[in-house]
């Protein structure tokens, strides 16, 4: 049986996630290259405030991206209860 989305994550081990985790981070800079692109080759504001939402969203979640695989590599964390 395949494990889809969320669930798989359910299923990996601390180093499988930091390790997909890297690769999503790696994708993360992708997008924002590609929007800084598309921001410098199109002459239509519509597609460059499309282009600069993209670039801002790739970054902070790439920065969110590298805070929590800098919190796997230091180790075990407790897990918060009643959040």
């Amino acid at each position: 049986m395949a494990i889809h989305g969320q669930n798989r994550a359910a299923f990996m081990d601390r180093e499988q996630m930091i390790e997909v985790i890297g690769i999503s981070e790696i994708e993360c800079g992708h997008l924002m290259a590609l929007a800084r692109s598309i921001r410098r080759l199109s002459d239509d504001p519509t597609v460059q405030g499309l282009a600069d939402q993209v670039l801002y969203w790739s970054e902070s979640i790439g920065n969110d991206l590298s805070c929590v695989r800098e919190t796997l590599e230091r180790g075990p964390v407790s897990p918060v209860i009643g959040g």
